[in-house]
C-alpha cells in the first residue's frame, strides 16, 4: 500500500528566484487510497515592484485579492 502524500504548490512573481517573490502556497495532503484529507492555501504579502507583470496576470493577481 503506497504512502500518504503531501503535494506543495508554490506560485512567484517571475522567474528568477533571486528577486522575484513567492506571492502563494498551497498544499494537499492525500490518504494512501489517494482521497483528499487536507488541503491548505495562502496567498504571501509582497512588494508588487518586485515581480513580474506577466507574472502577475497569469497568476490572476490584483491588489484586491
Amino acid at each position: 500500500m503506497p504512502d500518504s502524500f503531501i503535494y506543495f504548490d508554490l506560485e512567484t512573481g517571475g522567474l528568477d528566484w533571486t528577486i522575484h517573490p513567492i506571492i502563494q502556497i498551497a498544499a494537499v495532503a492525500t490518504a494512501p487510497d489517494g482521497q483528499i484529507v487536507d488541503e491548505f492555501e495562502a496567498k504571501i504579502q509582497f512588494d508588487p515592484a518586485m515581480a513580474s507583470p506577466e507574472a502577475l496576470a497569469i497568476n490572476a493577481y490584483t491588489p484586491e485579492s
